[in-house]
This record gives C-alpha cells, structure tokens and sequence, in this order.
C-alpha cells in the first residue's frame, strides 16, 4: 500500500512539471513568432521612396561612363549634351522605379563590403531632388540562385539591403538605350516603280515600264523579271525596320567608324507618296469669286421672277410687309433659310477631307560594315543619323545578281492577241489560223415618264445593269450619250479555230495552247547550246500585228528538256514537255465536224485554271 502512494505522488509531480514546460514551451514560441513578423516586417520595409515629381537631375553609369539627365522644364535632357535625343518615356520610367524600393532583408553591421562587391559597385545612382537633397545607391553583387541584388545607401556598406533583381533593370543598357530612335520611312510597295543595288559583289535594277510589268537590267542588258520576285523586293520595303540606334550626329570624319565613307552597297528606290494637296492664294480667290458671282445671279434671277409675277399693288403690300417686319424686329423667313444654308455649307467644307496628291519619292540605303548585333550599320537619305538593320532582311537584296530575277516563263502570247500558230512535230507542219467574229447587241429601254418617280426607278435599274461583255469602247460611247436615253449595248468577240484549213475543237486547242504559253522553266543556261539532233517539237507564234516568236524543244538530259527561243535557253522538267507533246495528239489526231467556237471570256477563265 505504501509503494502505491509513492508511485502515485511521483505520477502527479511529472505531470505538474510536464504542464510547466507545455506552458513553458509554448510561451517561448509565441515569443519567436512574434520576433520573426517583427522581423520580416523590418525586412521587408521600404528604404527608398523618391516622388518622380521630386527628382530634378539622376546619374548613373552608362558604357563605363557617369552619365547625368536633368530637368529642363518638363524634359529630360543629357546635361554634357543638350542635343542629344533623349527619350522622355525611359527616362520617366527609371525616375518611377525609385518611387518606392523594399528591402527583401537587410544585413547589418557588416564589416567587408568587398563581400557584396560594394567596394567596387557594378552602378552607382545619384538623384537629387528641386531641395536639393541627394540619394546614392551602389549596386553590388547579383545572386543568380535567388534572383537577388546588393546594395547600400549612401555609401554606408555597414548596412546592406538585399533586394530582388530586377529592381534596378531600367537603368541597363547602352546609351542609345535612352535615346529617341527615328522610324524607317514608311513606303507602299504598290508605289514602287524602280529599285537599284549598287553592291561590291553586283549590281542590277528592277524597273516598271509603261505597261507595268517588272524589267531586270544588268551586265548592260535588261529583260522581263519574275514578277513574283521583283515584287518581293518592293514588299520587303514596307516592313523594313531600324534594329538598333547608333549615332544621332555622325560627322563626315567619323563615317569609316561604320563602313559608311565608302558603302558595302547602295539601295535607291524611287516610290510615291500621298500628301496633302496645297490650294494657292489664287484658288482661293477665284473659287471665292465664282461663288459670289454665283449668289448674285441667283439673287438677280429671284428679284427678277418676283418683278414678273407681282402686280403693282402686290408690291405694294409686300413693301408694307417688309417695312412691318423691320420695324417689328421680326426675321424673314428667306433670311433663315439663307442662314441655315450658310452654316450648312461651312460645316460642309470643314468637315471635308482635305485634298490629296502622289508625290515622286527617293530613298537612298548606304550599307555599311557588319554591327555587333548582328545587322549592319546604314543611313538612310544623307542623314547624319546612323542605324543598324538586320542582315535578314538586308539579304533581300544583297548578294543577288540579275539573273536571279529573269523571268524563267518560256513564252506566252494570250490566245486573244494569236493570228496563226506553226507547229513542226515529228517532221510534220501543222498550222493552226484563229478567226475572229465580233457580234453587237443593243437594246432601247427608254419609256415615257410617266412620273418623276418612275424616271429616277428606271433610271436607277438601267445604271445597276451591266453586261460582262461590255467592251472599253462601249464604255466610252455610253458617256456620249443623252441623259434621256436608257440604250445600252454589248458586244462579245469569238474564237474559232482552223487546223490546216480543218475546223478544229476549241476545247481540244486551249487545253494544249495553255500548256504551251504557261510553260516553265526551272533555271537558265548561260552557257552555249548545241544540239545534233532536231528539235523534237518547233513552235512559232504569229501575233495580230505580224510579231513572231519561235520556241524549240530540244531533249537535253534525263531530267530536262532544252526550251531554245530569242537567244535563251531554259532547261524545262522532262515530264512537262511530256505532257505538252500528249496534249497536241488530240489536236492533230482529232476529225472534227462542224465548226466550234470560244468567247474570249472563256479562253482567259482555262488559262487561269491552267496557271
């Protein structure tokens, strides 16, 4: 009995001293989480804030040198350079960035700033506020692990904050980082008629002539271009644009710096441009003047109507009415009217949009040296502004010759302009004679108006019907003719076809004539061609007013077909011309009766489908 109770005493004495250290224990905990929040709050408390409105002048590094932007009124200008572009957003942004800095922990008493790199910062920021207070931070040592940065302030490396990377990012970069880079002129590729590489490697010029259609010229001798890649060059104009800023003010003497005293290539383009169109002093006047005269005649015309349809007595009246009015204050009703239409016509000519023009336009490319981002450095126009452009889109037309734009399309006569078509296949001639027969339509719609109201419905469906056979001639006639008539005619021109004086399919004869003017070739021999064998296939084409094109199809290996006409040589993938020979057997093999025909409209429609 006696070894129970003290078993139970010893029981009750552990619990008493396990509840103090429970009570003990939790205590301590309570203490240290209030010491961590503390201390995070302390962490995490601001130690710069700096009203942008405040800041009067900032200096940092930039390029290994102190760089200082100061107020001047409500811009940013570079003190040592007044001149100088400064871009009033970047600057705005970094001068922002020092509004409010947190420290994500601080570290102090620290006794070896050269720890942290203080003793030799990466940047030092200098502000100065209107009340001339100064603020300096020194940029110390990155962590790359925890995307973190250290600093001190005011030169006080005892105390170091820590504080997240990206804190100080708008103050990296060279200095045209914060200068107010220029645009790349803006140009419609559809305006482009010329464009000129003059390069080291070679030169060439794509040219529009009278019909708008692409010329190359180089090594003194010019031809049709592929359209597709002249156009590419035009198109390449529109979206080119300046990679990085360079030099605002780059003198004659500091040309070679970039290549530019004497150029890797010169681009000159001659372009349009729409501008507004200036009215002269003398326009104005005479404009002016026909409408014053204008409103006198009219006014005239009035006074005289009224003299003519008023009796004496009349008059009289409208006299008293007038003078009743005057005397009363009361406005004629005319009087608004004339008003109302004044303001009317004014508001009318300022909401009008301003006349425009198309200008002659030339841009000038110098290309210089290779830049260290990767383009290279040009000015455009004799500007003292030096810009790099990547080499991507500068390559659209450097290291290119003349011959990488010949048009590789072996020969092509639409069949509308066709008179006779001479064909040799396998030793045999064949000529195929085109017919033309032009047929009119015209029909009277003209009725009695029987209101004003029927006229203007008849008026209205006559100018909504068109024809698609319509010809240019027709057009023009139709603006010769009287308001009162609603006449309209149409005219429709047919093909037909004759094979050795034999009536031939139409069908039959497009479907290999499409063959043989889309007819492509994939390069171009620039060597002398012999062959000693026959052409397999000779073609001459004979156009309406007597011109003449002569094509022969010679087997050049077991890839190519040889396409010889006017001096040229174009190799042609061996399974086309294949497929052009099997065409012409139903041309030359086919007994046909009757005679067949083909609207123009529907020879242009397969020679699409073709292409």
């Amino acid at each position: 009995m006696k070894k129970k109770s003290v078993n139970l005493i010893t029981a009750v004495g552990v619990l008493v001293v396990l509840s103090g250290a429970y009570v003990g224990v939790k205590a301590y905990v309570a203490k240290q989480d209030a010491a961590e929040s503390e201390s995070a709050e302390e962490e995490n408390s601001e130690i710069v804030s700096i009203a942008s409105a405040d800041v009067k002048s900032i200096k940092f590094v930039i390029d290994k040198k102190e760089v200082t932007f100061e107020k001047d009124g409500d811009s940013w200008v570079k003190s040592d350079e007044t001149d100088f572009p400064v871009d009033q957003d970047k600057i705005d942004t970094l001068v922002s960035s020092l509004n409010s800095i947190t420290a994500e922990r601080t570290l102090k008493d620290v006794e070896d700033a050269s720890e942290y790199e203080l003793d030799q910062p990466e940047n030092t920021i200098t502000v100065t506020t209107e009340d001339g207070e100064t603020t300096v931070i020194r940029l110390g040592m990155e962590n790359d692990a925890t995307s973190q940065e250290y600093i001190d302030l005011n030169k006080d490396s005892s105390t170091v904050y820590v504080v997240s990377n990206s804190t100080f990012s708008s103050f990296e970069g060279s200095l045209y980082d914060f200068a107010k880079s220029g645009t790349f002129p803006t140009v419609d590729s559809s305006t482009v008629s010329k464009i000129s590489v003059d390069a080291k490697s070679s030169s060439y010029v794509v040219e529009k002539d009278e019909n708008n259609f692409w010329n190359i010229t180089g090594d003194g001798d010019t031809e049709k271009a592929d359209s597709a890649k002249a156009t590419t060059l035009s198109t390449a104009l529109s979206s080119m644009a300046y990679s990085s800023y360079v030099n605002y003010n780059c003198s004659d003497d500091q040309l070679s710096q970039y290549g530019l005293d004497k150029p890797y290539a010169e681009i000159t383009v001659d372009y349009q441009e729409e501008v507004e169109k200036e009215s002269t002093d003398t326009e104005n006047e005479a404009k002016n003047g026909a409408e014053d005269v204008s409103e006198t005649s009219e006014d005239e015309s009035q006074a005289d109507e009224n003299t003519d349809d008023s009796t004496a007595e009349g008059s009289e009246n409208i006299e008293d009415s007038d003078t009743d009015k005057e005397e009363s204050g009361e406005a004629d009703e005319s009087d608004i009217t004339d008003s109302d239409s004044t303001e009317s016509t004014e508001t009318s000519e300022e909401d009008a949009e301003p006349e425009t023009e198309m200008v002659d336009r030339e841009l000038v490319i110098q290309v210089g040296d290779l830049s260290s981002d990767g383009g290279r450095y040009v000015r455009v126009n004799d500007s003292n502004e030096i810009y790099t452009i990547s080499e991507d889109s500068l390559d659209t037309f450097l290291g290119k010759t003349y011959s990488d734009f010949w048009d590789l399309t072996v020969s092509y006569l639409s069949v509308n302009n066709l008179d006779t078509l001479d064909v040799n296949y396998e030793g045999k001639d064949y000529i195929v004679n085109v017919s033309r027969e032009t047929s009119e339509d015209e029909s009277d719609d003209t009725t009695e108006d029987s209101s004003s109201d029927a006229s203007d419905e008849s008026t209205a469906a006559d100018a909504s019907t068109t024809s698609a056979e319509t010809t240019v001639a027709d057009i023009e006639s139709s603006d010769d003719s009287s308001s009162d008539s609603n006449t309209t005619s149409s005219a429709s021109v047919t093909l037909s076809y004759t094979l050795n004086g034999n009536d031939l399919d139409s069908t039959t004869f497009t479907t290999f004539y499409n063959k043989l003017i889309n007819m492509v070739g994939q390069k171009r021999l620039t060597d002398e061609f012999k062959s000693n064998t026959d052409p397999e296939m000779a073609v001459k084409f004979t156009d309406t007013d007597g011109n003449e094109i002569d094509v022969e199809y010679y087997s050049y290996d077991t890839n190519y077909y040889a396409a010889v006409t006017d001096g040229k040589v174009y190799l042609v993938n061996k399974m086309t011309v294949k497929e052009l020979f099997q065409a012409f057997e139903p041309v030359i093999g086919e007994k046909t009766e009757g005679k067949s025909v083909e609207t123009i409209e529907e020879t242009e429609n397969s020679k699409d489908t073709e292409e």
